[in-house]
């Protein structure tokens, strides 16, 4: 009405109103419409209810007429006031307007700080007098009421019917969403409802339907259905799915693209600490195999006093496999083949017998020969 310059031309507003009345009833065919013209959208809102079904109520944008207007208007017409509120407040004598201010004492007592400001401003006919911005939803939904149908076909055609709807009107605001429900609603009043969080994102009126009826078949209605209601929520747009499921998909692959030299390397630094863990294996596993013996040449000088048996079998080296070779310190002899330690210790201690056995024959006949000897 700014916009046109018709705040300060009441006669204009209401013409202007009833072009706008006659025009729905036109473009829809025989629709009426009501309307109300007040100085904000809260009291132009109760207006509206003041005519019905095809009329429309002015009221002047005057402090005396606003509030006796109010003084006598039920609480129950405020925009916010339900049947619940209006039970709480008639508990507490408030029937009207009026009785709002007349009781704010007791109202304040009992009521938090929002709600005693909300009773307190509407009751005196304030509100804003500016549009919002229509915020983004946070689901959406269709319902239908018709004759009674009770059978299966007849359902899940409604069914059909229903999220054909849903899905135009998702498609329409690009929206895709991940939680589904379904309501019926029998001829005796009886509501029921299921729902459940989908696998996926779904908008197609397929994929819609697809679950609604799974959910269908888990309401058991006795009784005829008047109502079939389909809503659906977690709501994502479509663009923004779609390029943040890219967005996944690269920074998924530019990870695997980067770890894959950090393994590398990473695998590299292990492989020399790798190493001499695995020459000890190999060092302790061959040392266990062999089974020759070489002696040391720095121990396989002749013995002319009588060896001990330890410090031989100290001088015996482990020798690889390969070559087949070891030799006795004592009378030097090679032994060839396959060849183990107790071959070894057993040539060593006959050695050593015969050695001793040697020493002792040229001890007795040393004393012989001494006897013998004339005086």
């Amino acid at each position: 009405l700014f916009d046109h310059d018709l705040a300060d031309k009441p006669e204009e507003i209401e013409k202007l109103c009833h072009d706008i009345r006659m025009e729905i009833t036109r473009q829809t065919g025989g629709l009426t419409a009501s309307c109300g013209i007040a100085s904000n959208k809260m009291l132009a809102k109760i207006c509206s209810e003041k005519n019905k079904p095809n009329g429309q109520f002015r009221l002047k944008s005057t402090y005396g007429a606003i509030t006796q207007f109010m003084d006598e208007l039920p609480v129950r017409k405020i925009p916010g006031i339900g049947k619940t509120g209006e039970i709480i407040l008639n508990e507490l004598g408030i029937k009207t307007c009026g009785d709002v201010l007349n009781k704010k004492v007791e109202l304040f007592v009992s009521s938090t700080e929002i709600a005693f400001d909300f009773y307190m401003r509407s009751a005196l006919g304030i509100s804003r007098t500016y549009h919002v911005a229509r915020e983004d939803a946070k689901s959406m939904s269709v319902s239908r009421t018709f004759a009674a149908i009770s059978k299966r076909e007849e359902i899940e055609a409604k069914i059909d019917q229903l999220s054909a709807m849903l899905a135009e009107q998702m498609r329409d605001r690009g929206k895709i969403a991940r939680h589904l429900a379904i309501t019926f609603k029998t001829c005796k009043f009886q509501v029921m409802q299921k729902n459940m969080t989908l696998p996926k994102y779904v908008g197609d009126k397929a994929d819609i339907a697809k679950y609604s009826k799974e959910l269908s078949l888990q309401l058991i209605q006795k009784d005829p259905l008047r109502l079939i209601g389909i809503k659906v929520s977690e709501l994502c747009d479509v663009a923004d799915f779609e390029k943040r499921s890219i967005s996944n998909f690269f920074s998924k692959k530019s990870e695997m693209i980067q770890q894959q030299p950090q393994n590398q390397q990473h695998h590299q630094q292990q492989q020399p600490q790798a190493q001499p863990q695995q020459e000890l294996v190999r060092e302790d596993s061959r040392s266990e195999q062999f089974n020759q013996v070489r002696i040391s040449k720095e121990n396989s000088q002749s013995v002319q006093n009588e060896p001990s048996p330890d410090l031989i079998r100290s001088s015996i080296e482990v020798v690889p496999k390969n070559e087949q070779m070891a030799v006795c310190p004592i009378c030097n002899e090679r032994f060839s083949g396959l060849v183990n330690n107790t071959r070894i210790n057993k040539h060593i201690d006959q050695c050593l017998k015969r050695q001793t056995a040697a020493l002792a024959n040229e001890g007795s006949n040393t004393q012989i020969e001494q006897r013998s000897v004339p005086l």
